[in-house]
């Protein structure tokens, strides 16, 4: 009898738990930059999140800054109440705090992929594409991702991963649908938002896996 085993071996990331991915997506006209900011939640479920994101006021101008209450809120399903918008101070960065209290069920958390935490619209003022980038939210003691189980992921070793935040211009074509243009994806034919690139080689995890064999046994019966 021969049995065939697959096995194929995911990057370190997809295997730990838990973890958040945190990465942006936009597309970009002549005038405008519109950025949406999300997360992988996986392994666990969160109850806030804070993060930052980082542009240059020489090239962008902040017109709205929305955290997405819809899932991140306080009360219950019928009345969600509405709490601290993002932070747009401090020109060139932009501090979105969130978390989710229903008083229905409130041990219950968020999970699950491509979890919307913010949306960001600027108008452009030259013609550079602009550089973006997101990191934590706040510095010091504070905690930026806490589970329901009360764990801080800023503590924990790969605990948060930042992604990359992926522009494209709004007449780029999509092949895999994944909000990211075909001209800055990494793996154009595979949807994966995150753009996630472990060994930074300029192909996503996602289109190159780490291994894949065949093991065959040979068993007597």
């Amino acid at each position: 009898m021969v049995i065939l085993l697959s096995i194929f071996l995911l990057p370190d990331y997809a295997l730990a738990a838990p973890v958040v991915i945190v990465y942006g997506t936009g597309t970009y006209s002549d005038a405008y930059l519109d950025i949406n900011i999300y997360a992988d939640i996986q392994g666990s479920s969160l109850l806030n999140f804070s993060v930052k994101l980082t542009y240059n006021p020489i090239d962008l101008t902040v017109i709205e800054a929305v955290k997405n209450e819809n899932t991140w809120y306080l009360g219950d399903t019928a009345y969600k109440y509405p709490y601290m918008n993002p932070d747009t101070t401090n020109q060139g960065e932009i501090v979105s705090v969130g978390g989710v209290l229903d008083i229905n069920n409130p041990t219950v958390g968020v999970t699950g992929n491509a979890v919307l935490f913010a949306h960001v619209l600027f108008s452009r003022n030259n013609t550079i594409v602009p550089d973006l980038s997101i990191s934590y939210g706040r510095n010091g003691n504070y905690k930026n991702f806490v589970t329901t189980e009360r764990l801080s992921l800023d503590d924990k070793a790969d605990g948060v991963i930042f992604g990359q935040v992926t522009i494209s211009s709004d007449i780029d074509q999509d092949a895999d649908g994944d909000g990211v243009g075909d001209s800055v994806d990494n793996c154009p034919n595979k949807a994966n938002a995150n753009q996630i690139d472990s060994d930074a080689d300029g192909v996503g995890d996602i289109c190159e896996l780490k291994g894949l064999f065949w093991l065959m046994l040979l068993l007597d019966g």
